[in-house]
């Protein structure tokens, strides 16, 4: 999977109709159509949020991670163990925590954590 391409969104069902949550996404969607050539094969994956919004930053840490390592050269488990020790997941005599563990702010705090590794190494990933 190319995660240069990867966009997550949020849609609300009204009407009987999918909304986009932010107007941005719709035009950046609309933009993203305009750009692809005929015949192109898209794979959507869709999921029902919750309250907690857990696995949209789950999806995002994760894709975070994934450009990372894409960038570095570095596997994506070492991103992760970096991003998860930056944040505080992690501790050399601990076991790894998994990301489906943790509270939305230790989640967010994750994301925050890979965009600041981004940072270090020339990366903007915001």
């Amino acid at each position: 999977m190319d995660l240069d391409h990867l966009h997550i969104t949020r849609m609300i069902k009204r009407n009987g109709k999918l909304e986009y949550l932010n107007p941005k996404d719709k035009d950046f969607f609309i933009n993203r159509v305009g750009s692809m050539r005929e015949n192109q094969v898209v794979e959507m994956i869709t999921d029902f949020a919750n309250d907690s919004g857990k696995l949209s930053q789950i999806s995002r840490v994760h894709m975070l991670i994934g450009k990372i390592s894409k960038f570095t050269g570095d596997t994506d488990e070492a991103v992760k163990k970096e991003v998860k020790e930056i944040a505080g997941l992690y501790k050399p005599t601990e076991d790894l925590r998994s990301f489906k563990h943790c509270s939305q702010e230790d989640l967010e705090f994750a994301i925050e954590c890979a965009i600041a590794l981004g940072s270090r190494i020339g990366m903007n990933l915001r």
